[in-house]
């Protein structure tokens, strides 16, 4: 039973992982994926599966949180892939944590961290809510920082939407988001 739940949930969230970032390794869709837990479950009335303290790795791909909820839709004619959205939660001292190499250079990475992240498989659209926070980096050294309460990808459209509260919505009463860019030296500064 363990590894059908497994199973189901690596098949369930991998597209949730490969669709963080447009520009994430496209090699790593041809890797394995493999998904630990140390416990987890599935209520067949409410056709959602569970597991606890998850880490998933597929190719360059490491994401860890402490759970992994999948709700899934059945198939029907206006999503022929299925549909449903996976919840990936973590909490204030051990949030939701991602890293993957990026296409475009050869030590290109995304990393990041949120205390919560959801996955809608049928617009694929990745949100990012509670402390979240991005980095890119090009071989270990930091290159852009996104920090904000709410992050919102539509991988499809390449689109970033930010927010100041976890709703997704502005608050005029919440903080400020922030986007930090390092200078970059150019061939003649570096020597």
């Amino acid at each position: 039973m363990q590894k059908h739940l497994i199973t189901l949930i690596v098949a369930s969230i991998s597209g949730l992982l490969l669709t963080q970032n447009v520009q994430a390794e496209k090699a790593d869709k041809f890797k394995k994926t493999v998904v630990s837990g140390t416990q987890g479950g599935f209520d067949i009335a409410k056709n959602t599966m569970t597991l606890l303290n998850v880490e998933l790795t597929r190719g360059t791909l490491l994401i860890r949180a402490e759970k992994a909820v999948d709700v899934e839709i059945p198939v029907d004619k206006d999503h022929p892939e299925g549909g449903g959205t996976t919840v990936l939660t973590g909490s204030t001292n051990n949030p939701v944590y991602f890293k993957q190499k990026r296409d475009g250079g050869a030590d290109l990475w995304i990393e990041g961290h949120a205390q919560r992240v959801e996955y809608d498989k049928a617009t694929e659209i990745v949100s990012f809510y509670g402390n979240a926070k991005i980095q890119l980096k090009e071989q270990d050294r930091v290159t852009k920082v996104a920090e904000s309460e709410y992050f919102s990808y539509d991988a499809p459209n390449d689109f970033l939407n930010i927010a100041n509260s976890v709703t997704g919505k502005h608050d005029v009463n919440g903080g400020r988001s922030k986007l930090t860019v390092e200078p970059q030296k150019t061939k003649k500064e570096s020597k």
